[in-house]
């Protein structure tokens, strides 16, 4: 048998399943990648756009392969060699380590203290103001702002319930109210707007493209010289900075960031990186149960030399 046609079978049996979703997002990766519009600044996304374009090769291969049970000829064993050839250029590409220039933990580090409220400060749109807030002292994700949450003010606090943008059967929460004191200028920002609307609760959205541009302007604004590109997941790795700094329970903080385990917090934010907000006195309620896994003995595991250990 034709070596391409052995080795175009087992990429196609090391194919995993893959979503129609993820399915999307790949075919929009690959696109980019065949215009020559795909410049990955951080590891994770190139490491997404890797596997973007194997899944499409591997992808082809399957169908090329079902063209050859059907009709062997030479054109179809030339192109199942040209995506092979694809396969081993990707491998060896510098695209799959990325520059990580667009780290958000990296980026945090060179922000000033109580950077959040001089952010928030250089803001001229109240509504604007209210939603910068939502967003660094709960860390909502920006496709959670984008379905709207509600906020209500009831006595001393303020209630906020998001509809969780990550929810199937396996993680996050269909939704879940992260509720905090009436005090500091963060919340200020939130119950000035409400009391512009001249209510007690209102529901806050926003479309993340424009949130996006907004803080990246903004970022440029308030942090001169700065060399980082803020966005809305800076905020959301503040608020886990801030959480872990203050040593809130990691139930909580899963609680707070909308995960459906412990172990996910990890990537979030670091206790070093923690400035300002009394997250502390931050509560939230989820719809769903935590799964408390981030000492699970199984999650440790390290190869030493020659040596393999796993924690017992």
């Amino acid at each position: 048998m034709n070596p391409n046609l052995t080795d175009a079978r087992k990429e196609v049996a090391t194919m995993g399943k893959v979503s129609d979703k993820t399915k999307a997002h790949y075919q929009a990766m690959v696109r980019r990648l065949m215009d020559g519009r795909a410049a990955p600044r951080s590891k994770r996304t190139a490491r997404l756009y890797r596997a973007a374009w194997v899944w499409y090769q591997r992808s082809s291969l399957a169908r090329l392969l079902a063209v050859w049970d059907v009709e062997q000829t030479d054109e179809t064993v030339n192109r199942i060699a040209t995506h092979l050839a694809a396969l081993r250029g990707i491998r060896a590409a510098d695209l799959a380590s990325g520059s990580g220039a667009s780290s958000k933990k990296k980026g945090m580090e060179a922000l000033p203290p109580a950077w959040p409220s001089t952010l928030i400060e250089s803001a001229q749109e109240t509504e604007l103001r209210a939603v910068l807030s939502v967003l660094a002292l709960t860390g909502i994700r920006p496709s959670e702002l984008e379905k709207g949450l509600r906020i209500e003010r009831k006595d001393n606090s303020l209630a906020i319930t998001v509809t969780g943008a990550k929810f199937d059967s396996d993680r996050g929460h269909e939704t879940r109210t992260i509720t905090l004191p009436i005090e500091g200028t963060l919340v200020d920002s939130i119950t000035n707007y409400l009391n512009d609307l001249g209510t007690e609760s209102a529901t806050v959205s926003a479309d993340p493209s424009r949130l996006r541009r907004a803080l990246s302007k903004l970022g440029q604004q308030a942090f001169p010289g700065l060399g980082y590109r803020m966005t809305p997941y800076t905020l959301r790795h503040g608020v886990a900075s801030a959480c872990k700094s203050q040593k809130l329970d990691p139930t909580e903080i899963a609680k707070i960031l909308g995960h459906r385990s412990t172990k996910s917090q990890s990537y979030y934010g670091r206790a070093s990186l923690g400035q300002g907000g009394a997250y502390a006195e931050v509560r939230a309620t989820t719809s769903g149960e935590i799964k408390d896994n981030a000492r699970d003995p199984r999650c440790l595991h390290v190869v030493f030399r020659d040596t393999e250990v796993t924690s017992k």
